[in-house]
């Protein structure tokens, strides 16, 4: 029994720190890999803009797998209790719609009204549920890191679980807010706002969940 528990707590620990690494590689591997497709083939600069734009970039692949490896581990993760399992089924279920319903983009050569996604659906109810997926996606990161991290003794883990979740519901409400702070931004900020917060806010849940997986700190 004891052998099986030790077996159990290094598998949650290896899923843990799997999720933290590929979340936090994410933001970096679709922004680096777009790069050349804006500086030498002269892709419209939008594709640097968030995560979600690199569905329609060449670098489409990277996105795509991190979010369905993401998906898989978040399906495949059995944690402690009952919360933790619908937690990360939920955050599964999300990372699918964020890939499923892709955002519609103004550089594309087909208007709002017209079909895309798996649902084929108009570009413009796409969008929305591409919005609502993300939305559902990072609150329940926030949501898990808050309170089902926190149930541990260590006051000091349990302190950077609280910021790293706090941080990520600032960066989801500072993106919700794109379209009232972009005009004060200068361009180039302008140009990478949304995806400078998915960024932040993906290196946020990467610490809390490569810390939990105690691939970092080996003292309780």
């Amino acid at each position: 029994m004891k052998n099986m528990k030790i077996s159990f707590e290094s598998q949650l620990h290896r899923q843990r720190l799997a999720l933290g690494i590929i979340c936090g590689m994410l933001p970096i591997a679709c922004f680096l890999f777009n790069l050349p497709a804006v500086i030498w083939c002269e892709w419209d600069s939008s594709i640097l803009g968030s995560i979600s734009a690199t569905f329609w970039s060449p670098s489409a692949p990277f996105m795509i797998a991190g979010l369905g490896l993401a998906s898989f581990f978040f399906f495949t993760y059995k944690g402690h209790d009952k919360t933790d399992n619908i937690l990360t089924t939920i955050s599964a279920t999300a990372a699918i719609g964020v890939v499923a319903f892709p955002t519609w983009l103004e550089i594309m050569n087909f208007g709002k009204w017209d079909c895309m996604g798996v649902l084929y659906v108009p570009a413009v109810i796409c969008d929305i549920l591409h919005m609502v997926s993300a939305a559902v996606l990072f609150l329940s990161f926030a949501v898990m890191i808050f309170f089902q991290f926190t149930k541990g003794k260590d006051k000091r883990r349990n302190s950077l679980y609280r910021a790293c979740a706090v941080l990520i519901c600032i960066f989801t409400i500072l993106i919700a807010l794109t379209s009232l702070i972009k005009p004060f931004l200068p361009d180039w900020l302008a140009l990478i706002w949304v995806w400078l917060n998915e960024f932040l806010m993906l290196e946020a849940f990467a610490v809390a969940w490569i810390v939990k997986s105690k691939a970092l700190f080996t003292k309780q």
